[in-house]
């Protein structure tokens, strides 16, 4: 597609020069000449075997950017020559470059982050994402791969077996940087990487946010990388008891055959989960409210027990009559489902029914200890909602960085595709470009036909 492309592009150029007229055809391919050649089935062969949505809005586009000069030409052709070489034979082992399909691209996440991005529509609703916390993982994730990318484009072998293609691999995670910048910021970063992994509970992870807000903007992407690296993981069950799990919003099992009705207690917890590991702070409330449960949980699990207690509650209109006491969650607080009578001596209502015939009651014993677990969750919500919006605020600051490794990063995937479609369709790259506009090719073919 990109020889088509060149290929008549150069003629024309060279066809108005003879003529000696001033018409600049700049470096699109006129519209008729793109049809009459059916490049637009050739260019859209070439984007479905992008793996980025930018390279493959490249691909579609690329009878948009002809190279000007047979320099620029043959330099856009080194890069595809040694993907098609890793395609074809796998010189010295080296194996391809790392690409893989983002799960989101980082325009999406950008503007899902509330970054403007030129030239880019906001996305759907259902693309954004559910939450900060899956935005952070998928950026986490995309950055990851940068990282894989340049780590293998560093490697002796690639580097130098394929060394057109190793040099774009590398650019993305070090887009946006200079020279100076990155050899002042590598030490620190450094350091504080060490530190954020220094110890199970993650210490310096605080001093590495602090120092990452310094560097993104002026440095390479290794910063936010070491900042997002494991922030956001999966959350353990509900019943699991993992700290990097939702703390249950319901009694613990001893208590799951006695609670019924909607509330907190009934959802399903989140995906996803701020790492106890990373973030200490996190770890140390998420355990205060586990205790605050347990205690809790513990009481009325005795309440249920106790022959004195059952006989309090079910006195009365027999609304428990014959049948087992039953808590029910309402609003993080636990009660027992009771008639009006004796109400005032079981403590104090949570809920009414439409006929006022049946309540919800939380039991006095239950009060103070409903009322240190909902404290306890509501501290452990609001840092780690803080914690969420500090690493939201750190992906913001690096969006020039990740916009720049985006546009590297489709240069990557482009050259990749125009390799796997050569392939497939049996082409070749050129061995000689000429300087004067017009390439001599033997038997040459449309390769849609």
């Amino acid at each position: 597609a990109r020889m088509s492309c060149d290929v008549v592009g150069a003629r024309a150029r060279a066809y108005w020069r003879q003529m000696g007229c001033a018409l600049d055809l700049g470096t699109s391919l006129e519209q008729g000449t793109f049809a009459a050649l059916e490049l637009p089935l050739v260019l859209g062969a070439l984007a479905t075997r992008t793996c980025t949505a930018g390279g493959a809005a490249r691909a579609r586009a690329l009878h948009e950017d002809l190279a000007r000069t047979a320099a620029e030409c043959a330099a856009r052709y080194q890069p595809v020559a040694d993907a098609l070489l890793l395609l074809e034979c796998r010189p010295n082992g080296v194996d391809p470059p790392p690409l893989r399909p983002p799960e989101r691209d980082a325009q999406f996440l950008l503007r899902a982050l509330g970054v403007s991005v030129p030239g880019v529509l906001s996305p759907p609703p259902q693309d954004v994402g559910s939450g900060p916390l899956d935005v952070l993982r998928d950026l986490s994730s995309y950055v990851e791969m940068l990282q894989e990318l340049s780590q293998w484009g560093s490697e002796r072998q690639a580097a130098k077996t394929v060394s057109f293609l190793a040099k774009l691999a590398r650019a993305p995670y070090a887009a946006g940087s200079t020279k100076s910048a990155a050899k002042s910021a590598a030490k620190s970063t450094n350091s504080a990487s060490k530190a954020a992994g220094s110890s199970s509970l993650g210490l310096g992870r605080a001093e590495l946010l602090s120092l990452s807000r310094e560097l993104i903007g002026r440095t390479d992407l290794s910063s936010l990388r070491a900042v997002l690296d494991g922030a956001v993981v999966k959350r353990a069950s509900a019943e699991g008891g993992g700290l990097d799990g939702l703390i249950s919003a319901g009694p613990n099992s001893g208590l799951s055959a006695g609670l019924t009705g909607g509330g907190i207690g009934s959802q399903p917890a989140h995906l996803l989960a701020l790492s106890s590991l990373a973030f200490p702070r996190i770890a140390q409330l998420r355990l205060v409210a586990s205790r605050a449960r347990t205690e809790r949980d513990k009481a009325a699990s005795e309440l249920l027990k106790s022959v004195e207690f059952a006989e309090r509650v079910g006195s009365g209109s027999g609304v428990n009559s014959g049948s087992a006491l039953q808590f029910r969650d309402v609003d993080g607080r636990i009660g027992v489902a009771m008639s009006p009578v004796n109400r005032s001596a079981v403590g104090r209502m949570l809920r009414a029914s439409n006929s006022k015939r049946s309540l919800v009651v939380e039991p006095k014993v239950l009060r103070p200890l409903s009322d240190a677990l909902l404290a306890a969750t509501a501290a452990l919500r609001e840092e780690e909602s803080a914690t969420s919006a500090r690493l939201c605020a750190l992906a913001r600051d690096a969006a020039p960085a990740l916009s720049r490794a985006s546009e590297e990063l489709a240069t990557l995937d482009l050259a990749i595709a125009c390799a796997k479609l050569g392939k497939d369709w049996g082409g070749s790259v050129p061995t000689a470009i000429g300087s004067e506009g017009v390439i001599r090719l033997r038997a040459l073919r449309n390769p849609a036909l």
